[in-house]
């Protein structure tokens, strides 16, 4: 498989795909609610997009690998790093149990764009992150009970970025960072 694309969809469960699409996205979700994207293999610019307020999400237990690799070129907002490992926005959404490698921000809240959702009840747990040329975690623009807990960040430029928090709390407890 290439892709899937589940925009808009509810009540859909993605299960144990291999995809391959190294210059796209994997899995495109936005505006999805109630769904679960479990025990996948994605390779992609853009692992698995849940933007446009996607609600309710379940995404774990997926390995998502990328092109960025562990550079001095590629580190930084600037640098030469392309693609994001797991993109979310919206309420209730949890990412969890996930081996994601070689983005320029491997798992992240949307940034920067005026439909953001209602990025609040965002649980970020239990991931094994590795090589992230810009931030490992990206909660910024969080708007309320996120949650981001017993993570291990191996090879990051930026650990755990939380720049703004739109409303609070925004919690980081037992994280594991190497590099």
């Amino acid at each position: 498989v290439t892709s899937v694309n589940m925009q808009g969809v509810h009540d859909v469960y993605i299960l144990g795909l291999d995809i391959d699409n190294p210059s796209g996205t994997g899995i495109l979700a936005h505006g999805a609610r109630d769904f679960v994207i479990a025990g996948n293999t994605i390779h992609a610019q853009y692992g698995i997009r849940a933007l446009d307020s996607a609600t309710n999400g379940y995404i774990a237990d997926n390995v998502v690998q990328g092109e960025s690799t562990w550079t001095e070129a590629s580190l930084g907002a600037s640098g030469d790093n392309i693609g994001e490992g797991i993109e979310i926005s919206g309420p209730g959404n949890v990412v969890a149990y996930n081996r994601v490698r070689g983005f320029r921000d491997n798992i992240s809240t949307l940034e920067f764009e005026s439909n953001s959702g209602n990025q609040r009840s965002i649980d970020i747990h239990n991931n094994e992150i590795l090589v992230s040329a810009d931030d490992a975690i990206e909660a910024d623009f969080a708007q309320g009970n996120v949650r981001v807990y017993d993570n291990r960040i191996t090879d990051a430029f930026i650990g755990i970025s939380t720049q703004p928090t739109l409303g609070g709390p925004t919690y980081i407890l037992r994280n594991v960072m190497y590099n």
